[in-house]
């Protein structure tokens, strides 16, 4: 059903044919192309058979037009054992902008897309170029994609890019792992140079006035250094001159054993004169001025530098003028400025041999794209191996339909038990961390690798901060207990009324005539007094 809705859609592209004996493919007669590409047996496809050759071969195919179309979808399957430096990136050409013999077809060629895989030392990308009209100069412009996607890491990897005509927008797809969407004409960062241009550049023929002076402060140029400011080194005043110093002895010497060379000519080159050495006698004995050596002042404190005063000439920033832009237009949209695709080219200087374009498809429908990637031959092997070398950033950066099984790699399965024990918590909370960093990912896929290590390390520490928020919770807890036992205790002892005071005549005695009954009670309710505050201490 999937070949037959896709055989359905060829009057808007559809799989390129690469059958044995490679009908409808043509080979340019330009000498740069130093072989061909060949036919491969055993799995299908277009070969590279040669490195350190650079391949042309172009074929028509049914022609895709943006104007009456809502999507451009572009994917090949691509292998490569090895690919030290090489682009394994396609030309998918402009329909009006083929020569009218195909063999005359060659790199300056006119094309509307280039795609796939460039690897060379450091730099391991997809890249993405695509070719826009610009009314005004009348010219084509290229303007590469900004994003960094890595390449596969497999040899049978499958290249995806879905230009989406009505929402202007662009996303790349790796092993069926589509990115998240890049804005074509609101991003101005997205690509380069930028597609939609300003209306008015700085002047090129202005530059900024010899002299202009953009200092609001300036040393003082009439502050003199205090005469007893303590520098930092000054000369050793104990150290002597030593009696074998040659005051009067050169630095350097003609060399001693330097000879005049045989072929010299003292008309042509002049007086031959041996080269110059540095003087031995200096090194032994020391030579010209002699001066003490400089040490540490001990009372030094900083550095001077004259005071700061406002610039007389100052004259503020200076601003480049600008004038418009010759290569401003106003945004047409998408559909107005691309070329419809109209054939598909191999383009590339291979430097490593063996490549191979297994299958191709240029139309229309991501979901035609999605049936014929199921079909073709090596489409299961070659997620069978992602899996295999799914290493941190692919757990990362995987659809979000895989969400759960991306879970159980990254952080396992939910322990059982009590949903309130440490793992429990700890397991909540990476899951959190994982659930927000794939939101993230789906959402912003740039600043989802921005902040991707952070979230990685968050995870990867999160229990020993849980430890430490418990150890603390659990401190506080303590610390509380002790200091309302404290207060308690503080409070029974200040609440005992004080003992009343027995009220005395003029002479000392009772003014109730019970002074000994009040002696005999006070001693008596003393150690009563006594007893009750131990017992409540």
């Amino acid at each position: 059903l999937a070949l037959a809705a896709v055989a359905a859609g060829l009057a808007a592209g559809g799989e390129v044919d690469i059958s044995p004996g490679l009908p409808g493919w043509v080979h340019s007669i330009d000498p740069m192309y130093t072989h061909r590409v060949e036919y491969e047996a055993r799995f299908g496809g277009l070969k590279l058979p040669q490195g350190g050759r650079r391949y042309g071969a172009i074929k028509k195919i049914p022609r895709v037009d943006p104007k009456t179309e809502k999507k451009i979808v572009i994917q090949f399957q691509f292998h490569q054992t090895v690919m030290s430096c090489s682009g394994g990136y396609l030309k998918f050409m402009s329909d009006d902008g083929l020569p009218d013999d195909l063999v005359e077809f060659n790199g300056e060629t006119q094309y509307s897309f280039m795609f796939g895989p460039d690897k060379c030392g450091a730099k391991d990308r997809v890249q993405f170029i695509m070719t826009l009209y610009n009314t005004r100069t009348k010219q084509h412009v290229q303007h590469e994609i900004v994003q960094n996607i890595p390449t596969s890491k497999v040899e049978e990897a499958l290249y995806t890019v879905v230009v989406d005509l009505e929402k202007e927008r662009v996303a790349i797809g790796v092993n069926g792992d589509i990115r998240g969407y890049v804005s074509i004409a609101k991003n101005a960062e997205a690509f380069t140079p930028t597609i939609v241009q300003p209306k008015k550049i700085p002047d090129p023929s202005k530059a900024k006035p010899e002299g202009w002076d953009t200092r609001k402060k300036i040393p003082d140029p009439d502050a003199v250094k205090p005469y007893n400011w303590q520098d930092e080194y000054i000369y050793d005043a104990d150290e002597e001159k030593p009696d074998s110093w040659l005051d009067d002895a050169p630095l350097k010497i003609p060399d001693p054993d330097a000879v005049k060379p045989g072929d010299w000519n003292e008309d042509a080159n002049g007086k031959w004169e041996p080269p110059l050495v540095d003087n031995p006698d200096c090194e032994t004995y020391g030579c010209g001025e002699w001066k003490p050596k400089l040490k540490k002042n001990p009372l030094f404190e900083r550095k001077w530098q004259p005071p700061m005063i406002d610039n007389p000439n100052y004259k503020g920033k200076w601003k480049q003028p600008k004038i418009p832009n010759p290569e401003y237009q106003p945004w047409l949209g998408l559909k107005e400025v691309l070329p419809a695709v109209g054939a598909v080219a191999v383009e590339i200087w291979a430097v490593d041999a063996g490549m191979a374009f297994r299958h191709i498809y240029v139309g229309t429908s991501e979901e035609e794209a999605e049936a014929l990637a199921e079909q073709w031959v090596s489409f299961d092997g070659y997620v069978e191996d992602r899996t295999a070398v799914l290493d941190q950033e692919a757990l990362n950066t995987a659809a979000s339909s895989n969400t759960q099984k991306i879970k159980e790699l990254a952080i396992g399965l939910p322990p059982v038990g009590s949903p309130y024990s440490f793992s429990a918590i700890s397991y909540e909370i990476k899951s959190r961390i994982m659930d927000f960093e794939l939101k993230m990912e789906e959402e912003d896929y740039e600043s989802a690798l921005k902040y991707r290590p952070y979230l990685v390390k968050a995870r990867a520490h999160s229990d020993t901060l849980l430890r430490v928020v418990l150890s603390l919770g659990l401190f506080f807890v303590l610390y509380a207990c002790l200091s309302l036992t404290g207060l308690l205790m503080a409070g029974g002892a200040g609440d005992e009324p004080a003992a009343p005071l027995a009220k005395t005549g003029p002479g000392g005695a009772s003014s109730s005539g019970a002074g000994t009954a009040a002696g005999a009670g006070e001693k008596s309710g003393g150690g009563s007094t006594v007893r009750r505050r131990a017992r409540r201490t």
